[in-house]
Parts: C-alpha cells; sequence; structure tokens
C-alpha cells in the first residue's frame, strides 16, 4: 500500500476520534459555565436574601417626636443596620389607631427582605404590643422598649380626668391607666423576644408622688414589666431622656444584636 493510502487511511481512522474528543472538551466546556453560572445565581440569591441588612423601626412616645430618637437612629445605622425613624401625630388619635399608622409606617419603609426590630420609647412600646397582638409580623426580630407603660402609670390614674390632661396628651394618653379596662393590662403576654429597660431616676418629683418608687417620673419600674420578656435591666436615667442615653442606646444594640442585655457593666 502507498504512503498516501497508508495515510488517508489513518487520517480516516484518527479522524473520528479526534471529533469526538473535541466533542467531549466542549461539554467538560460546558459543564464548566453551567457550574459558574449555578455558583453566580447561588452568590447573588444569598446577597439578596440570606444576608440581606435588617431594619430597626424606632417609635418615639407620647407628645414627642421622631428627634427624639434621633441618637438612637444614629447609633444603629453605624452599626450596619437600615433604620427607618418614624413620626407620628401620638396626640390626636386613640392607641387602636396610632398603632397602624406608626408600625406599619415603619414597615413600609423599611426594605422587603432581612428582620424588622423595633426600638420603642413609652407608648410607642404599647403601639407595637397592640399591633403584634392583633397581626401577624412573619419577618418580626426583636423588641427593645424603654420605659414602658406595660403595666399601666399610677399617673394616668391621678391626672386624667382633671381639666387639660387630654388637651396635653391626647386619646392615646388617658388610655394608659392601671385598671383593667386600660390598654395595656388588655394585651396579655409578650409572645415574641422582648427587651425591657425602666429607668430609675426622676426629674419630676411632683409626678413621682403618684408612683411606687423606684420610678422614672412617668412609670414605675414594675409596672414597665411584663409577662413573657426575655430579658430586663434598671439604667439610672429618667423617662424623657433615657433614649438619648449613650449607656442604654449601647443596650439596646445588645439585644438587637444578640438577644440579650450587657449586665456586667460596673
Amino acid at each position: 500500500m502507498s504512503e498516501f493510502n497508508k495515510a488517508g487511511s489513518l487520517s480516516r481512522r484518527v479522524g473520528p476520534y479526534h471529533q469526538g474528543l473535541t466533542g467531549t472538551k466542549k461539554l467538560r466546556v460546558i459543564s464548566k459555565l453551567l457550574s459558574v453560572a449555578v455558583v453566580v445565581t447561588f452568590l447573588f440569591w444569598c446577597s439578596s436574601h440570606t444576608y440581606a441588612k435588617d431594619c430597626v423601626i424606632l417609635l418615639h412616645g407620647l407628645a414627642r417626636t421622631a428627634s427624639s430618637m434621633d441618637k438612637m437612629a444614629a447609633a444603629f445605622l453605624k452599626e450596619g443596620f437600615d433604620v427607618v425613624n418614624v413620626d407620628y401625630p401620638s396626640r390626636h388619635h386613640r392607641v387602636e389607631t396610632l398603632a397602624d399608622i406608626a408600625v406599619n409606617k415603619g414597615i413600609d419603609k423599611c426594605p422587603r427582605s432581612g428582620s424588622l426590630h423595633f426600638v420603642t420609647h413609652s407608648l410607642g412600646g404599647i403601639l407595637v404590643r397592640y399591633y403584634l397582638k392583633h397581626t401577624e409580623l412573619p419577618r418580626l426580630g426583636r423588641v427593645v422598649m424603654l420605659g414602658p407603660p406595660n403595666q399601666g402609670s399610677e399617673v394616668v390614674d391621678e391626672l386624667r380626668d382633671r381639666p387639660g390632661y387630654t388637651l396635653l396628651n391626647g386619646p392615646a394618653g388617658s388610655q394608659l391607666g392601671t385598671d383593667q379596662d386600660s390598654i395595656p393590662m388588655k394585651l396579655g403576654a409578650a409572645n415574641f423576644e422582648l427587651g425591657v429597660i425602666a429607668g430609675t431616676e426622676s426629674v419630676n418629683p411632683i409626678l413621682s408622688r403618684y408612683l411606687p418608687n423606684p420610678d422614672d417620673g412617668k412609670v414605675s419600674v414594675e409596672r414597665t414589666k411584663v409577662e413573657g420578656m426575655k430579658d430586663f435591666i434598671t439604667v439610672r436615667h429618667s423617662h424623657p431622656f433615657i433614649m438619648q442615653s449613650s449607656d442604654v442606646i449601647q443596650q439596646a444594640i445588645s439585644f438587637i444584636q444578640k438577644g440579650e442585655f450587657i449586665h456586667d457593666v460596673p
């Protein structure tokens, strides 16, 4: 057989093998590309779902504004949270209406993924309790309440029928007494992860006369407590300024991040 024929025969024999090898390489390349695509898709899903930033909703107290929570807001932003500092008309409606207005306003402004946490002052805590009793919130994270009248306040019992009280405190202010028909006393145990911070100093000795000691000038320490709370601490601050105190802010951050307060503070 001539060299030409030998070469041609060899070429015919090698040709199909060579083509098969090329196909195998193509399959390997396609397989690698698919693997990369799967990894990229998974990482994108993780970044937008699993590792989405949590949102902290701040609710101020009665007859206050969102500016009273500005220092708290700045601290949580620094920790990497999304923050919504809600302003709501605390003196214009009853608790039932305010709960929907304030809490829904905060939820609507938070991102659509990640947990929803709350840090509240005074009345703000009652609004969250009322809302959660009547509305399911699957994304709920943790809640910190500062000086909440969770069992009402004797100050309300004493003053709500006096002239000018409703004008200054609105209809919600009259719903925060200690009687069994008051809103706080009807809400039952907390069935969510809750930490309560109570103040023990008063800048209003007149109001403190109506309260069992210790108190913060508006709410007694004992009446800030509620069945089901996970953690509780007292701090040497008064009701009007507790949310602006650096140590209280750090305690709030601790509970939102870890589910517990810092108890070994000297």
